[in-house]
């Protein structure tokens, strides 16, 4: 809760651990919900809408994520747009880091980096809680085969020291990797970057051991 009684809420899509396709080690991925810049070719097209997800109290989130019994490395925070809701990501974020100081954080914008701190109030209050950043707009023609990165386009970026080192160790994983997510209702998706032939040919095997 924050101060003067308020209640903090992010608008949220889907909780998923341990994720290991979104950054070094067991990690929690959060996809916040809303995004307006419509990347064509975007994986997640059912989070643009400002309507989409659901929004949760700070505290649930907390709760949920001190219910998780396995050891985590960190949190990666995609979406949709995080920086579209930056005041409520921050201080989720802040609280999160309070409780679990040695988590690292991963986020993933569709926004140049140059451009937040303009665009968006929190914008450097939420950048300073990050450890590595992937900024730019997804574009479906430029291909990219490195570790995070969905088109060649976007970069990666450390926005603390810890950050610097961790890009080093996302350099050295060879190719991008995907994990299944299930979920309560017992939809699935595949969590990851994963590039168009990559995905249907993960898809196509899962619908093969369905048989």
């Amino acid at each position: 809760m924050a101060r003067g009684g308020r209640v903090r809420q992010i608008r949220l899509s889907k909780i998923a651990f341990p994720v290991t396709a979104l950054g070094p080690g067991h990690r929690i991925a959060l996809w916040v919900a809303g995004c307006s810049i419509g990347c064509k070719g975007c994986m997640t097209p059912e989070l643009w809408s400002a309507n989409s997800g659901t929004l949760v109290d700070h505290d649930d989130v907390l709760e949920r994520l001190s219910n998780i019994s396995m050891e985590i490395d960190g949190l990666s925070i995609t979406g949709g747009e995080p920086f579209e809701q930056a005041e409520e990501v921050a201080a989720l974020l802040m609280l999160i880091k309070e409780r679990y100081p040695t988590w690292t954080v991963i986020l993933f914008t569709g926004y140049h980096f140059e451009e937040l701190t303009q665009r968006f109030k929190s914008a450097d209050i939420l950048i300073g809680l990050v450890d590595v950043m992937v900024a730019g707009p997804f574009q479906i023609g430029l291909s990219s085969k490195k570790p995070l990165i969905a088109s060649s386009n976007q970069s990666l970026i450390a926005c603390s020291q810890l950050g610097q080192i961790m890009i080093e160790e996302i350099k050295r994983q060879r190719k991008p990797i995907a994990n299944l997510g299930i979920g309560q209702e017992g939809e699935d998706w595949l969590i990851g970057i994963v590039h168009a032939d990559q995905r249907r040919n993960l898809q196509a095997s899962l619908r093969n051991l369905e048989r």
